[in-house]
């Protein structure tokens, strides 16, 4: 059992969609100990310096700020955390959080010693499936979201590869894509890479292209870097993985708009 696979890719979709368009995956983590809610309990105690939590009360295109501030769109980053906190310790949060209406993230699980051997496990599959694909791979990290029935997380972008993998509950998650400038602007790409924007409006009313799907326990998606995407969560608490890395081609693009900016 120790040698089965973790993550199941399929390899026409990886070479034909990778870094392009989303598709799904299937995986194996559902019934890992390490992502029970005792232990995710142990995990967000452990490394509470990388935690996150509030309440989920948001809207699918929720940004913070000054309605009037003609800037409004900067600012808006998860780690402003700007959103209204919902009044409870990490360990309550998780404990009670069938009932409490939060959203928790838990970044760097890598950090502690368990989580890595997991982690450098599946992310060995990834590296040897992406082999040519994705040259230069770095940076890679995993988190985990844990939210209450029908939450929402807003939409926003990240710059790294995405493979989101649904451990527990169902979610419906909905992907823009990122190569339409009526989903991502290049002025949205500017702000962005001076250190604001993750959060802003997906940009659907404008008529980006967009993907929707319902992503249950065992299944998993890819999300490429810099496509916009938000979640609703299903009636069912919900915990979720995110493996994510960085590459040649991101970083080379994080250096123009820098170059840019500067």
């Amino acid at each position: 059992m120790a040698d089965a696979k973790l993550l199941d890719i399929p390899s026409d979709r990886l070479n034909a969609c990778f870094a392009r368009e989303p598709f799904e995956i299937v995986h194996a983590l559902c019934s890992h100990p390490l992502f029970e809610l005792d232990r995710l309990v142990e995990l967000a105690w452990a490394n509470q310096r990388h935690v996150q939590w509030h309440q989920g009360n948001l809207a699918a295109d929720e940004v913070r700020g000054d309605p009037g501030d003609p800037a409004r769109a900067r600012r808006n980053t998860f780690g402003t955390r700007r959103f209204p906190g919902n009044g409870l310790g990490i360990r309550e949060t998780i404990e009670q959080i069938e009932t409490n209406g939060s959203w928790m993230l838990i970044r760097e699980i890598g950090e502690i010693p368990e989580y890595r051997r997991l982690f450098d496990r599946y992310m060995s599959e990834v590296r040897e499936q992406l082999a040519g694909l994705a040259p230069g791979m770095q940076k890679c990290r995993s988190d985990v979201v844990i939210s209450s029935p029908d939450v929402v997380t807003p939409f926003h972008v990240d710059e790294e590869q995405n493979f989101l993998l649904q451990i527990r509950g169902w979610k419906e998650l909905t992907v823009v894509d990122g190569k339409d400038p009526r989903g991502v602007s290049e002025s949205d790409l500017e702000v962005f890479y001076a250190g604001d924007g993750e959060l802003h409006p997906g940009r659907i009313d404008r008529g980006a292209p967009h993907t929707s799907l319902r992503l249950t326990a065992g299944h998993g998606v890819h999300i490429p870097s810099l496509f916009p995407h938000s979640v609703k969560n299903g009636d069912a608490v919900s915990v979720s993985v995110t493996t994510m890395f960085l590459t040649d081609a991101t970083e080379r693009r994080r250096d123009l708009y820098r170059i840019k900016s500067w």
